[in-house]
Parts: C-alpha cells; structure tokens; sequence
C-alpha cells in the first residue's frame, strides 16, 4: 500500500474502521443509560399508581410493571454480570406474559383493575428487549466488516509484497561493464 504523511493507507482503514467501532459501542452505551432512565421512570410511575391503588389485583398488576421494568434493566445494562442479565431478562419475560394474561382478561371483563392501568412494564420490557436486538445486530455487523476487511487488507498486502519480490527476481543481471558506456565490448577474433 501507498505511503502518504509515512502512514500507509492500510493502517489509516484500520484507524477509521476501530472508530465505528468505538462509535457504535458509545452509541449503544448511550441508548443503554436512556433506556435505564426511562425504566427507572416506569417503575416510578408503576410504584406510585400501586400505592394510589385499593384493590389487590390493581396493586399486582402495577408491582409486575415496576418489577419488569427493574429487570429490563438489569438485562440491558448487563448488571451485575452476563448470567445473573440473562437471569433478569427471563424473569422479566416471565412476568410479562403474567402481566399481559391479566391484562387480556381485565379487557374480558372477567377481573376488575383500576382505570387508566395498562401494561407499561410489557412494553417497556417488549422495547428494551428490541433495543437490545438491534444494538447486537450493529455491533456485530461492524466487527464483520472489520474482519472481512481485515482479510481483504491482508490479502492485498501480500499481493503487494509477492509482487514487489518477483519484480526484483525478473530484473536482468548487469555486467559491471554495462554501466559504463565508454567501455567498449572486446573484440573476437573473427571481427579483425
């Protein structure tokens, strides 16, 4: 690869290749703590209508939301390790299919939950869950194209360097004399 400024250009890719890669981790980074955010405001919200509440099923109802929420994020900021996350995200699956079975059957009419309830800790759970999805997908589509074209760098430098080693090989070798071209070949016998 060409040298500009004495970087070559394979190393400059390399440079602009791990900052995506360090955009897209802060990107999710970022979207994680907004995430977290809005679950701690979820659960808050949740808390809050189950005091207000005076039936039982509503004060249920409202304590799922705020539990899902507690273990969505968990399982999206990865707390406080990679199992104990996966942990939380099936509680929090668990929970929600509880939570929306109450919720089908309070449209029902068969159970009575207090106005204005809806499964906000499904949908929160149901959006982080996505959000989650998606960041996995960006993050591992960018370190496949960082390793395809890490290959594709590779290759291209040996070319390069097995090109430039056969080029050397195909060079003619020079007589000393034939640098010099004053000096005049001997003649044979035959010429005089």
């Amino acid at each position: 690869f060409a040298k500009r400024n004495g970087v070559t250009m394979a190393d400059l890719l390399k440079q602009k290749l791990v900052a995506r890669y360090r955009q897209t981790c802060s990107a999710s980074k970022s979207m994680r703590k907004l995430f977290l955010f809005v679950g701690a405001g979820v659960g808050l919200i949740e808390l809050v209508k189950a005091v207000q509440t005076s039936s039982i099923n509503g004060v249920v109802f409202e304590l799922f939301s705020a539990v899902i929420a507690a273990g969505s994020g968990c399982f999206i900021n990865q707390w406080p390790d990679a199992e104990q996350a996966v942990l939380a995200f099936k509680l929090a699956f668990f929970i929600s299919l509880i939570q929306l079975a109450t919720f089908a059957t309070h449209l029902n009419g068969d159970m009575k939950l207090p106005e204005n309830s809806w499964p906000l800790g499904v949908f929160f759970f149901a959006v982080s869950w996505g959000l989650d999805r998606y960041m996995l997908y960006t993050l591992n589509r960018t370190l496949k194209v960082i390793s395809e074209l890490g290959e594709v760098m590779e290759d291209a430098q040996r070319k390069t360097i097995s090109e430039t080693r056969n080029t050397k090989n195909d060079k003619p070798k020079r007589n000393k004399n034939e640098n010099d071209k004053h000096t005049l070949a001997p003649e044979s016998k035959k010429d005089r």
